[in-house]
């Protein structure tokens, strides 16, 4: 297959940018090519790819050049040299200049200067990454192919370009595993070799946490089951952090309790559509976390107090990243604890149950209620799945407005007030709107008592 049957794979609008690029390389004196990723998944017939686009020459003016003519926007990063055009029509091209790197130590980013399309080619993780697709009018269509990257693809095979390629760079191991889990394939014999020295030789301590973070984002997301089970098979985790490791019943439990908690969500939407209610009023209940972080939270179960806020802190979570795998430490042991204590039916109760685990959010339940299966702690399993199918979706009808129509004061108060009537719903002393005017008129007489 040549480069310009691939080409053809492509929608209509995105053959037509990608041909204004090499004109545009081309009234410079340049070249452009389509490389990397975006030939490897043409070739295999991945459908849509992402557009990535080498110039050797100034890639940054010919980006600017597409982005003034397709009326696009142009995003700069000069660092790099390299510019994103994301065009009126939804398509994203980002476009590079052909360069070399040098990276001062293993783990640091690069040093980059500008170089020609082989140069740029050898500075590439795997040779299934290194193919072209030449892009100028005078050669369109030619597909290049300078390091055996179509071998190895036809083989199924992972390959890094040299011996020094985790050393220059150790979060190619986690992207090396990533493409072995993604296409099926295995690794190269003496890049295998080479990603096990690199393990046990700790490069990957030489990485920054954020970018530990954004590799295991990528890997989770894609894959949360076999991700972690593989990074574990290759020693990765522990090296990553010596508490991690990965348990298969845990994370398959993990995938089915999100299916089954994203068919709650469904089903409550449709039965608040059914009762004319339109959009659920209830949708912060069905925010659950990031995926690749619950994931990860069920890798760490191993670690405690300081050493998981350490951690946290180490690879940069966002807030909705940290709050699962933080809350799954010594807060959750506390809840635990505390709902053991409980004797006989209270543990069943929904006011118990809702008092000890509303504080936590959706994605830390759902990580809980797997561990618990690997234990086989099937009451407080029960527990927390009555919980989140029922109790913690419990609202009150009356809003902030209506209460603050009432006579309820602006600010903590009103928060005050709704979680009051919230109380009184799940444990049945208020089943209407009524009862809750009744309940707000009360405590502001209370109020009322108690400031005179």
């Amino acid at each position: 297959m040549d480069g310009q049957e691939l080409l053809e794979r492509l929608s209509g609008r995105a053959e037509e940018l990608l041909e204004a690029c090499g004109r545009i390389a081309e009234e410079r004196g340049e070249s452009a090519y389509l490389v990397g990723g975006s030939v490897r998944d043409l070739i295999l017939g991945r459908g849509e790819t992402d557009l990535d686009v080498v110039v050797e020459g100034d890639g940054m003016a010919v980006a600017q050049a597409l982005a003034r003519a397709t009326g696009g926007a142009l995003i700069r990063h000069h660092v790099f040299q390299t510019a994103r055009v994301d065009t009126r029509d939804g398509i994203r091209i980002d476009v590079a200049t052909a360069r070399s790197e040098t990276y001062p130590k293993p783990g640091q980013l690069p040093r980059v200067v500008a170089g020609t399309l082989r140069e740029d080619v050898g500075r590439r993780d795997f040779s299934i990454n290194t193919m072209a697709i030449a892009l100028d009018p005078a050669s369109h269509g030619d597909l290049i192919d300078l390091e055996g990257g179509g071998a190895d693809l036809r083989a199924g095979i992972v390959r890094v370009l040299h011996s020094r390629s985790f050393a220059d760079d150790p979060t190619r191991i986690l992207r090396a595993l990533r493409f072995v889990d993604r296409f099926g394939y295995r690794l190269e014999e003496q890049t295998g070799q080479q990603l096990s020295d690199a393990v046990a030789g700790g490069y990957l301590e030489y990485v920054s946490g954020p970018r530990v973070r954004r590799e295991l984002s990528y890997m989770f997301s894609e894959s949360p089951v076999e991700g972690p089970l593989i990074l574990q098979q290759y020693d990765v985790l522990p090296a990553i952090h010596e508490e991690l490791a990965a348990d298969r019943t845990f994370l398959e439990a993990l995938a089915e309790n999100r299916a089954w908690y994203a068919k709650v969500v469904v089903d409550r939407g449709a039965a608040s559509l059914e009762e004319g209610e339109g959009r659920p009023r209830e949708e912060n209940n069905a925010v659950v976390d990031p995926e690749w972080t619950l994931v990860l939270t069920s890798c760490a179960v191993g670690l405690a107090g300081q050493g998981r806020l350490r951690f946290a802190s180490h690879l940069g979570l966002s807030r909705p990243e940290r709050e699962p795998f933080v809350e799954s430490g010594m807060a959750w042991q506390r809840a635990q604890r505390e709902w053991t204590a409980q004797e006989g039916d209270r543990r069943q109760d929904a006011v118990v149950v809702d008092e000890i685990f509303s504080r936590f959010s959706v994605g830390t339940l759902l990580v809980q209620l797997s561990s618990l299966e690997t234990r086989r702690d099937d009451e407080l399993q029960a527990a927390l799945r009555g919980f989140l199918e029922q109790t913690r979706w419990v609202e009150p009808s009356l809003r902030g407005g209506d209460l603050i129509d009432m006579g309820v004061p602006q600010g903590p108060s009103v928060g005050h007030a709704l979680e009051l009537l919230r109380r009184a719903r799940v444990d049945g002393s208020v089943v209407d709107n009524d009862g809750e005017r009744q309940v707000i008129l009360e405590w502001l007489a209370r109020r009322g008592r108690e400031s005179s």
